[in-house]
């Protein structure tokens, strides 16, 4: 390869999106495929991107404004323009669903006396695919 942040030359898919992140040592550091499994079913819940993009943003939010910010990405909106209808929703969702899974795989904590979801290190391929769905999921301006 030409370029050490590139992952294909044919087409440079992933040049210069990860920002800090040694594409070369990213994958070296994929340990196996039980990880990649991981990764990849994480990566393909939006709510579960939208948590991940939440928590790593604010490093700690409350289950509350978590799921109306989270709603309001799904709607693409402002977090103001949701209901609490829809806010009770994906509540109900990211704490029944999303939030176990994301416990899990260790990509955050959760302390269910306080509500408060917690950003932990992501991997750094996490880190990397993460910022590429980043791109084409074309966050809004407030995340």
């Amino acid at each position: 390869m030409s370029d050490d942040k590139c992952i294909s030359d044919e087409d440079n898919i992933g040049c210069n999106i990860a920002d800090g992140i040694d594409t070369a040592n990213v994958i070296q550091d994929t340990n196996d495929r039980l990880e990649l499994n991981i990764i990849f079913q994480t990566l393909g819940s939006e709510r579960r991107r939208n948590v991940l993009y939440l928590t790593k943003v604010n490093e700690a939010i409350k289950l509350e404004p978590l799921a109306k910010k989270s709603a309001a990405m799904k709607k693409g909106t402002k977090p103001n323009n949701v209901s609490e209808k829809k806010v009770f929703a994906m509540r109900s969702k990211l704490h029944h669903s999303d939030l176990p899974k994301l416990i899990d795989a260790g990509f955050i904590e959760y302390d269910q006396r306080s509500r408060v979801v917690v950003y932990s290190e992501y991997p750094p391929l996490l880190k990397y695919l993460l910022s590429l769905c980043a791109q084409i999921d074309d966050l809004p301006e407030w995340v």
